[in-house]
This record gives structure tokens, sequence and C-alpha cells, in this order.
């Protein structure tokens, strides 16, 4: 997810920061590690899950809406994130061109990005002429090398994104790893425990047949 890459170098060769409310946006290439490795820290997350008898696909909620811990929407989008567009590229391309290459362009989550500061005043677009039918009274419209909208920005309600076709097959591949992954997991702490029921049942029969004896 965006975020989750305080500082990354994007396919443009420049440095860029995102704003921590856009935390589900997916960008290529944030993932650190291979897709067997993340696999694995989802199956151990489950494990981890059902030991302690909790599911964090639902570990917080949001007015009534489960969304899940941190780690489980971290694991989501980076998951989700080898299916995904160069958002982080392609946001970074546009401002910069549409403010002049301005430094340091900083998204964060009580603060306006300063590149916005300068394309907007009062959620209006600025004095500065601005020709692009991607950039309206108060918003900015991101698109791929094909035309379609990636993310969006509004000064009112800050970034809206939407998966793409393959996104959406990831996100569907990652709820169908993970349900199993937790079921699983609890299948076999459930046999562990009768198991472990069976064997002191066993001790303690012998252990009364012993002492009868």
């Amino acid at each position: 997810m965006i975020n989750s890459i305080n500082r990354s170098n994007n396919a443009y060769g420049a440095s860029s920061y995102f704003n921590p409310l856009a935390e589900d946006m997916s960008t290529k290439g944030q993932c650190r590690v291979s897709e067997e490795e993340l696999v694995k820290r989802i199956r151990d997350l489950a494990y981890r899950d059902a030991a302690a008898g909790k599911n964090s696909q639902y570990g917080v909620k949001f007015h009534g809406v489960g969304t899940g811990t941190p780690e489980w929407r971290k694991l989501r989008a980076d998951y989700i994130s080898f299916a995904s567009p160069d958002r982080a590229g392609i946001i970074q391309k546009k401002l910069s061109q549409l403010t002049g290459g301005a430094a340091n362009m900083r998204l964060q989550s009580n603060s306006r990005l300063e590149a916005f500061a300068i394309l907007f005043a009062n959620g209006t677009k600025s004095a500065r002429k601005i020709h692009d039918p991607d950039v309206g009274g108060n918003y900015i419209s991101f698109k791929d090398e094909r035309g379609k909208e990636i993310a969006h920005y509004c000064t009112l309600s800050g970034w809206h994104y939407s998966d793409t076709s393959a996104e959406s097959a990831r996100r569907s591949e990652f709820y169908d790893m993970w349900r199993q992954f937790l079921t699983e997991a609890q299948e076999e702490l459930e046999q562990k425990e009768l198991e472990k029921k069976q064997l002191n049942k066993e001790l303690l029969d012998k252990a009364f047949f012993e002492a009868r004896a």
C-alpha cells in the first residue's frame, strides 16, 4: 500500500511521500519480499489468529464495518500489489508535470499536499492557468497509459481509487487464501486438542488400572 513505503524510488526516478489515509492503495513494487515469503507470512498470521481465537480480517471496526488489523491490511495490499499499476509513479509524474516539478511533495494525514496547495486555493483552481482535462475545480484524476483512472484526489474528501481488473482478481485470491489458511489452522489446532485430550484420558485410565492392580 502506498503509505507502507514512506519514501520510495519510483519508475520516474523521484522520491515521493504518500498519505497515510490512502493506506489501501497498492502500487507496483511495494512488496519487499518474494511472493512465496509473503504467502508464508499470511499463513503465519492465520495460525497465530487461530491460536488466539480471533480473525485479523475483522480486527478493527470503523462505524461497525470490519476493516482488519494493520498487519492484515498490509499483507493484503502487498499481495494485491503484484498485479498493481505503478500508482506511485503515475501520481508523482502527474503532480510534477502540473507543478513544474515541485520538490518534496508530501501527503500527510492532517495536512494538504504541498503540490495541491500550488494547484488549488480555497477549494477552487488557482489563478495559475492549468489546461488539463484531468484537473477540475477541486480534484485531480490520475490515469494510466490507457487513459483508465487509477486514483483521484479531491480537496474535500481526499483520496479515492478503484481496483483494476487484475487487482480485483488478486484481492479475491487473497480472501480465498486467508479463509483457507485460517480454516486449516483452526482444524489443525482442534485436532491437536482432541489428541491431547485422548492422550490424557489414556494416561488416566492407565493410572487407574495400575492403582487397582
